[in-house]
């Protein structure tokens, strides 16, 4: 009995070492996969970090020939010949003369950052990414691709019947001093102004006034200047 009290024992040491031993080989292997995987990780990123250095480098200090303006969603570069209306190109080539300016005669990581933010900062443009085109072994081409901001052109506030006191559609435009033609325009700038029309018809009295906005659907996926409209129910 004591034989096999003390076999048992032993087996019950000998697993627990056993047990002891791989759970230490564990958790001393564990960093090191943890480690390898972030050592992989920093050297691919520092690869990927030579890389663009290396094709920034490629280009600086060359001339810069050319500075092209293309739309987003657009298959070609904005210019008199094709399909562009002529706000279009008029809009295209304030953004290439800033771009211009910012940008100077040599290529410079800098000054194209430069141009970005002159760009960013007429507060027209969502978004812009900057592409370099190769034009020859001491000149290179630059293309802006720009995401405008949605901009209202035209604006028509529709007036069911008033019963009442005269409401005109030139007193309810005044009041939408947010909607100026070419200003930049959102759903939330549409239903503040429909709620500043609502303010103003209610302190005149009309108490069950209805106002609706709504936007003509854009014609091509590159145009920013839709129609928008009022529906004033009385």
């Amino acid at each position: 009995m004591n034989r096999r009290n003390a076999k048992t024992q032993r087996k019950t040491v000998e697993n627990g070492k056993w047990k002891m031993e791989n759970a230490k080989a564990y958790v001393f292997r564990f960093p090191f996969s943890v480690f390898r995987f972030f050592a992989l990780f920093f050297l691919l990123a520092a690869y990927c970090s030579l890389l663009n250095a290396h094709a920034q480098s490629k280009y600086e200090d060359r001339t810069i020939l050319n500075v092209y303006i293309r739309f987003e969603n657009a298959d070609r570069d904005v210019s008199n010949e094709g399909p562009f209306q002529i706000r279009d190109i008029s809009a295209a080539e304030q953004f290439r003369a800033i771009a211009r300016s910012a940008l100077g005669e040599k290529y410079s990581v800098v000054k194209t950052r430069d141009a970005l933010q002159a760009l960013y900062d007429t507060e027209r443009i969502v978004s812009v990414t900057a592409q370099r085109i190769e034009s020859g072994p001491a000149s290179v081409d630059l293309r802006f691709i720009i995401k405008r901001k949605t901009q209202a052109e035209k604006i028509n506030i529709v007036i069911g019947n008033t019963i009442g006191d005269e409401v005109t559609e030139q007193q309810l435009l005044l009041k939408l001093n947010l909607l100026n033609p070419g200003t930049s325009i959102t759903e939330q700038t549409l239903r503040n102004n429909a709620d500043l029309i609502q303010a103003y018809l209610r302190d005149r009295g009309f108490f069950n006034s209805e106002v609706t906005f709504a936007q003509q659907p854009l014609s091509s996926q590159t145009e920013v200047n839709p129609a928008n409209y009022f529906r004033v129910k009385l």
